[in-house]
């Protein structure tokens, strides 16, 4: 998988900004999370 770069918030624009850029990734079901977790565990691969 290739390497996610994620934007720099400046500073003054305070969590609010924060979230609005988190909430523009998709949110991870559960079973998605715990086989990433263990890949990454296990592969050091995501």
């Amino acid at each position: 998988m290739a390497a996610l770069t994620l934007p720099v918030i400046p500073i003054g624009e305070g969590l609010s900004r924060y979230f609005q850029e988190a909430w523009k990734f998709p949110i991870l079901k559960a079973d998605e999370e715990y086989m990433l977790a263990k890949r990454w565990k296990e592969h050091e691969d995501v």
